[in-house]
């Protein structure tokens, strides 16, 4: 079991690298299209929650949404890449935080006859971006330190997607 477990860590991280590369190569050579179709934000966001569970569990983590009961229920956008942003943001909070909690709230902030304007959040209680890393935590393979890498995991893509 132990060797089978390491094999599945090895894999899972291999197939999450590769496919964070492939991502930012498809947006840097400027072959990624935008979805415009209509689709539901709000079971967008709990079809989120509901798949990461799991990993808020893991860490004792309480993880809430707050979704302004002013949104509309269909929206025009491109759900797979909100998805991606939400996902990538969600999971950094989650996998940065321990016994604490993690929040996204969705606000409408404006509406008009052909649009609405979200505004999104997450928050956590988790360790923080020092203040001296903030500007370059966006860039490819940034974690923050030698020391984050080491007891977090990860490859440092995520939020350069997110950014992106």
């Amino acid at each position: 079991m132990h060797y089978l477990n390491s094999l599945k860590f090895s894999g899972n991280y291999l197939l999450t690298f590769i496919n964070e590369i492939l991502e930012i190569n498809r947006i840097e050579s400027s072959n990624i299209e935008i979805e415009y179709i209509n689709f539901n934000i709000k079971q967008l966001l709990l079809d989120i929650q509901n798949s990461m569970t799991e990993i808020a569990s893991n860490n004792n983590n309480k993880f809430t949404l707050e979704i302004d009961e002013n949104i509309p229920e269909i929206v025009l956008g491109d759900p797979t890449k909100l998805s991606q942003i939400f996902i990538n943001l969600i999971n950094n909070a989650l996998k940065f935080t321990k016994n604490g909690e993690v929040k996204v709230m969705a606000k409408l902030i404006e509406t008009g006859d052909d649009f609405s304007r979200i505004n999104f959040a997450v928050s956590d209680t988790g360790i923080g971006i020092p203040e001296d890393k903030q500007e370059t935590i966006f860039e490819s393979f940034s974690q923050g330190s030698i020391e984050i890498n080491r007891k977090y995991g990860g490859t440092g893509l995520g939020l350069t997607i997110v950014k992106k």
